[in-house]
């Protein structure tokens, strides 16, 4: 007859046996691409998310600089009685390249004539600046084949005056430093903003 503590030791000598079975078996490879793809659309949400986020700052920094630069055309006017008249279309802050957009053309991206860093735009606007020169984005937003950054100023006349600027992302224009938005056109992947100085 078989005892009592032997067949103690026999039952716990089977589950150590089906245990040690399943662990040494492992994941089946539809568990593993299972957790895989789990895996991957965590990431795509989180990037995603970044992306996004990444974008709306990098339009903040544009909108905040051409509030600097409304500000700065302001106090201008205020001690000479007129806009700074600009015989190009000067371009507001650093940009990758002497060329931050294109003007005058007749689609939504105003496709004809380079807008172009003009040095002495910049002195008669230094006092008013301060010592830090505004830094509007340089992402690109794209249009019809061409690439935009930033932001310019426009006045023949120091009297129709605007300042235009590029956001990617977003299809409309925020009001800047209380400025009135008098165009809206859409680009590739993101808008073009005019807003008027008054």
């Amino acid at each position: 007859m078989i005892s009592q503590k032997h067949k103690s030791f026999v039952i716990i000598d089977n589950i150590m046996r089906s245990t040690t079975a399943t662990m040494q078996r492992g994941f089946t490879i539809v568990e593993l691409l299972i957790v895989i793809v789990v895996i991957g659309i965590l990431a795509a949400i989180v990037l995603n998310t970044f992306v996004g986020v990444q974008v709306k700052a990098e339009n903040n920094r544009t909108t905040d600089a051409m509030k600097a630069y409304a500000k700065a055309l302001q106090g201008y006017k205020a001690d000479n009685g007129s806009f700074p008249v600009a015989l190009g279309y000067p371009c507001l802050g650093t940009t990758l390249s002497n060329t931050c957009a294109r003007v005058s053309g007749s689609t939504a991206c105003n496709g004809d004539g380079s807008t172009v860093g003009i040095p002495s735009f910049d002195a008669i606007l230094q006092p008013y600046l301060g010592s830090t020169k505004p830094a509007p984005s340089t992402q690109r937003t794209n249009c019809n084949g061409s690439v935009f950054s930033g932001g310019y100023y426009y006045s023949p006349d120091g009297v129709a005056t605007s300042i235009v600027y590029y956001l990617r992302g977003v299809s409309t224009c925020p009001s800047v430093g209380g400025l009135t938005v008098n165009s809206t056109f859409a680009t590739d992947d993101g808008v073009r903003c005019g807003n008027t100085l008054n």
